[in-house]
C-alpha cells in the first residue's frame, strides 16, 4: 500500500472538517446535505487511490445514507445527522493511523449505516411537492414542467397547477424524485433562480447556482471552503522574521528615501531602499515557493489510483505523465485533484476494455492512460487521454433523453459529447466504489469553470477519448523570481 502524501492528507482532513459543519447546518441550510454527499465522495476517492479501505468503505455507506436521504427529500433527523457525525469521527480517526476495518467498533457502525441507509430508501416512495416558478413566460414554462412529467418514466405525476399570480405558477407533484434531481432537469429549460421547490416534509429547496464566479477570491469563501496546505514551520518562522525586519527597514528609512540632497541620510536612505527591494524579492520567492507546487504532487496520487484500480477493476494499465515540472497555486492544485482524479477513474472503469475484448480487438493487453500538463497561450492545460472503446453516442444520448436534456438524431459529435456533463448523467451500469452515482463529469466542469476554465472532449470509437481541462493562466503561480 503506498503511504498517503500530505496533499491528500491536507484535502481530507479539510473536507472531513467542512462535513462535520454542514451536518450541523442540515435544519438550516438545504444545500447542506449535497455538500456533505460531495465530499464525502471526494474523500473516498482520494482513500481508495492510495488503498486506505477503511476510510474508503466507511465514505461509501456515509455516500448511500446520503444519497437516500438526496432523493427522499425529507429532511435528516438528529440522530441522522448524529450517526454522520459519528462516521465522519471515525474517517478522522483511521486517516490519522487507527481503527482498522475490522474493528468491532467500525463494523458497528457500518452496520447501523446501513440500517440507516434502507430507512432513506423507504421514503423514495411518492411524496408530495410544490415547485414555485416565477417567470413573465407562463406558457413556456408549463409546457417545460408538464413535459417532464409526462415524457419520463417514473418521474411522477403532476397533480395540480395554479397561477398565483401573472408571473408565478405552483406546480404541486407527487414524485420519487429528489429536490436535486428536480432542480436538475429543470435547469435544462429555465433559470433556476426563478424556482423555488419545497413541501411538507423537509424544508424549501432554495435554488442554487451551479457556477462559481471565477473572481472570486479565497477569502471570498465561507471558512468551512478554504483550503490549508501543511508548510515547513522553520520556512515560515524565516519568512515571518524577513516580513518584520521589511517592515522595520522601511520604516526607518523611508525619510531618507525621500530626500534629494545628496547627505548621508540620503545615501542611507538609498541604500535602505535597495535592502528592501532585495528582501522583497527574498520574501516573494519564499512565500511562493510555500504558495506553489509541482504537477507531480497530483501525478504521484493518479499512480497510486491507477495501481488500485488495476486491482479493483481486473484491468491493467501503464501511465505516462508528462508536464510534471509545471507549477501551479496550491489552492488551484486542491481544487483540480478531485476533477483529475474523476477522469482517471472514467478513463480505467468506462474507457479501457478488458483484457480479454482488447486481444480480440488487436490492443496491446495493458490499457494506456496518458496525462499532460502545459502552458500554451495563456492557459494552464491539462489532458487525460486513454486507448480505449472511446464514447458512446449511443449511450450518452440515451442517458441525456432519460435525464430530460433535448437531444437530436442528426446532432454532430462535438455536439454530443458535452451531453456528459449534464448533471446526474451517467452511463454506467450499477453503482460500485469506483462510479456510477452520477456525480463525476458535471463535477469536473463545474469545479473547473469555478476556476475560470473549461472542460473538452474529443473522442474516437475503438481508439480512446481526451478530456482536456484549461484553466486561465492568471490562477497558475509562476516559479519565476522577482528581481
Amino acid at each position: 500500500m503506498m503511504q498517503p502524501d500530505s496533499l491528500f492528507l491536507d484535502e481530507a482532513f479539510a473536507s472531513l472538517d467542512a462535513m462535520d459543519l454542514d451536518v450541523g447546518r442540515f435544519d438550516v441550510d438545504p444545500d447542506a446535505v449535497n455538500a456533505v454527499f460531495r465530499r464525502a465522495h471526494s474523500v473516498k476517492g482520494g482513500a481508495a487511490a492510495f488503498g486506505l479501505e477503511a476510510v474508503a468503505e466507511l465514505m461509501h455507506q456515509v455516500e448511500s445514507v446520503l444519497d437516500g436521504i438526496r432523493k427522499s427529500g425529507v429532511a435528516p433527523d438528529s440522530a441522522t445527522s448524529d450517526l454522520l457525525r459519528e462516521a465522519v469521527g471515525a474517517a478522522r480517526e483511521m486517516l490519522a493511523g487507527g481503527s482498522p476495518l475490522q474493528d468491532p467498533r467500525v463494523q458497528a457502525l457500518m452496520q447501523r449505516l446501513r440500517r440507516q441507509q434502507d430507512d432513506a430508501g423507504a421514503l423514495r416512495g411518492g411524496r408530495v411537492r410544490r415547485i414555485v416558478i416565477r417567470s413573465p413566460e407562463t406558457e413556456v414554462v408549463f409546457a417545460a414542467v408538464t413535459g417532464l412529467f409526462a415524457d419520463i418514466a417514473g418521474l411522477g405525476e403532476l397533480l395540480s397547477v395554479e397561477n398565483a399570480n401573472a408571473d408565478e405558477q405552483v406546480f404541486t407533484v407527487r414524485t420519487a424524485a429528489g429536490d436535486d434531481e428536480l432542480r436538475d432537469l429543470l435547469a435544462m429549460h429555465m433559470d433556476l433562480r426563478c424556482v423555488t421547490i419545497g413541501g411538507s416534509t423537509g424544508l424549501p429547496v432554495r435554488a442554487r447556482a451551479t457556477m462559481a464566479s471565477p473572481a472570486a477570491e479565497p477569502r471570498d469563501m465561507p471558512a468551512d471552503t478554504r483550503a490549508t496546505v501543511r508548510v515547513d514551520a522553520s520556512e515560515l518562522r524565516r519568512l515571518v522574521l524577513l516580513a518584520r525586519d521589511l517592515a522595520q527597514d522601511i520604516a526607518s528609512h523611508a525619510e531618507g528615501a525621500r530626500g534629494r540632497d545628496g547627505s548621508e541620510a540620503d545615501q542611507n536612505g538609498k541604500a535602505g531602499v535597495g535592502h528592501w527591494r532585495s528582501a522583497a524579492g527574498s520574501l516573494h520567492q519564499g512565500l511562493e515557493s510555500l504558495a506553489s507546487a509541482p504537477m507531480s504532487m497530483v501525478f504521484e496520487h493518479v499512480t497510486a489510483q491507477i495501481r488500485r484500480l488495476s486491482e479493483r477493476l481486473g484491468k491493467q494499465f501503464t501511465l505516462e505523465a508528462r508536464g510534471d515540472e509545471v507549477r501551479i497555486d496550491r489552492l488551484v492544485l486542491q481544487r483540480l485533484s478531485d476533477p483529475l482524479m474523476h477522469l482517471v477513474r472514467n478513463a480505467c472503469d468506462h474507457g479501457i476494455e478488458r483484457s480479454d475484448q482488447r486481444l480480440a480487438l488487436g490492443k496491446p493487453v495493458q490499457g494506456r492512460i496518458a496525462i499532460s500538463a502545459w502552458i500554451e497561450d495563456g492557459w494552464l492545460r491539462i489532458a487525460v487521454r486513454d486507448d480505449g472503446q472511446g464514447l458512446s453516442r449511443e449511450q450518452v444520448m440515451l442517458a441525456a433523453r432519460q435525464r430530460g436534456v433535448p437531444v437530436a438524431a442528426d446532432m454532430d459529435d462535438d455536439q454530443v459529447w458535452p451531453l456528459v456533463f449534464a448533471p446526474g448523467l451517467t452511463t454506467a451500469a450499477g453503482v460500485s466504489d469506483v462510479s456510477g452515482r452520477g456525480v463525476g463529469m458535471d463535477a469536473v466542469r463545474r469545479q473547473v469553470v469555478a476556476l475560470g476554465g473549461d472542460v473538452t472532449i474529443a473522442s474516437v470509437a475503438g481508439q480512446g477519448a481526451c478530456v482536456t481541462m484549461a484553466i486561465p493562466l492568471g490562477s497558475v503561480c509562476p516559479s519565476q523570481s522577482v528581481a
